[in-house]
This record gives C-alpha cells, sequence and structure tokens, in this order.
C-alpha cells in the first residue's frame, strides 16, 4: 500500500509539472495533425513554448483543445520561448485552416477581442 502511494504521488508529480500527459509526437504525425479539423472558423493551432528540449503545441477546436509536445530536433522554431500558460504570449501557427486562409481572413482571426479560443 505504501508503495502504490509513492508511485501515484510521483505520477501527480509528473502531471502537475506539465510534461507526464502531454503525448510526444513525431514530425510525420504532427503533419498529419494539422491537416485534420472539426471547424474552420475555430480550428486554430499554437506554439505555447519550449520545454526540457520539447516544442509545445496547444490546438483549439470545436472539440475541445489538445496539447501535443515534439522534439526540438524535428520540429525546428524561430525565436523560441519558455513554455507558458500565458494565453497573449502564444504564438498562432499558420498551419491547418490558416494555412489556407487568405491575408485579410488570418487578420481578423487575430485581431478577435476573444483572443485564444
Amino acid at each position: 500500500m505504501k508503495r502504490l502511494l509513492t508511485i501515484l504521488t510521483m505520477l501527480f508529480v509528473m502531471v502537475c509539472a506539465g510534461c507526464g500527459g502531454v503525448p510526444i509526437v513525431t514530425a510525420e504525425k504532427l503533419e498529419h495533425l494539422k491537416a485534420q479539423w472539426k471547424e474552420p472558423k475555430v480550428s486554430t493551432w499554437y506554439y505555447i513554448g519550449t520545454r526540457e528540449s520539447y516544442h509545445y503545441f496547444r490546438h483549439w477546436d470545436l472539440d475541445g483543445t489538445k496539447t501535443y509536445r515534439i522534439s526540438e530536433i524535428e520540429q525546428k522554431m524561430e525565436n523560441p520561448f519558455p513554455l507558458t500558460s500565458e494565453h497573449k504570449s502564444w504564438r498562432v501557427m499558420y498551419w491547418g485552416v490558416l494555412a489556407h486562409m487568405n491575408t485579410k481572413e488570418k487578420e481578423w482571426e487575430l485581431n478577435t477581442p476573444s483572443g485564444p479560443r
């Protein structure tokens, strides 16, 4: 019983640290994920920072949000910054739906007062 409690405590600490529950994806898997969305007006990818040699990305869509991480070796990023929960610091990635929008639509999407969904 004491060992089980120790293991559960360690798992809790890992998840709270922000890394334990975030799936690691390959470059190939990330490309596949970028091509999938439920609702074009909602689907947006964000770079949310880098931690312990992994870049973190969050995908907002109609069915909720999902966070992924990929090795810095597999995905190069210009001007990486530390992983943050501050939405205003996140960088919009022109992936998925945004990659197919014209410039005017992109500007509208980024300048909506609601910010990240």
